[in-house]
């Protein structure tokens, strides 16, 4: 599987269409969470061209660093949704390989549930950063903000749908 920040947009949207099990939904949402951080990045150049600024200089790095961590994270968590799937569907024939079959399922899902978690603290961070320097940035760029708050508010409920869902399988007997 192709990382996602070697793939083109169209090429990911063809990927999470696909009926293979991933990328899905905790990639798109990770990737929306890029997205929505590269909107608020552009709001920071802008204003940065125009009056440099420490704090804000210092912002951008961080949500540069986030938009690579969430594409890595989307990764993650489509490799792990794989194996996930995969284990679903292992022999479970036998009392020994019913018990390997649940400790893969359930591994993957504590991985998947660790992916999520991750996102949604990843998206919170932009949150807060972007609501915190919001009066700051340039006024002409105020929908770019607003993209990135509701891209970053998709993820986190898109991730925590994921991570619900995941616990349940952790739950189990």
């Amino acid at each position: 599987m192709q990382r996602i920040r070697e793939l083109t947009v169209a090429d990911f949207c063809e990927q999470v269409a696909s009926t293979e099990p991933a990328p899905g939904g905790g990639a798109a949402g990770a990737a929306a969470l890029a997205l929505g951080v590269a909107c608020a990045r552009k709001a920071f150049a802008v204003t940065l061209r125009r009056a440099p600024d420490r704090e804000l200089t210092a912002a951008d790095l961080r949500l540069a660093e986030i938009a690579r961590e969430a594409l890595d994270a989307g990764d993650r968590d489509a490799r792990w949704f794989a194996e996930l799937m995969a284990a679903f569907k292992a022999p479970k024939d036998t009392p020994s390989r019913a018990r390997d079959r649940a400790a893969e399922i359930k591994a993957c899902a504590g991985e998947l549930v660790h992916v999520g978690e991750t996102l949604i603290a990843l998206g919170q961070e932009v949150a807060e950063t972007v609501e915190r320097l919001r009066p700051r940035l340039a006024k002409a760029l105020a929908n770019d903000v607003a993209a990135c708050l509701s891209l970053a508010e998709a993820n986190r409920s898109i991730q925590a749908d994921n991570v619900a869902e995941n616990r349940k399988i952790l739950e189990r007997p």
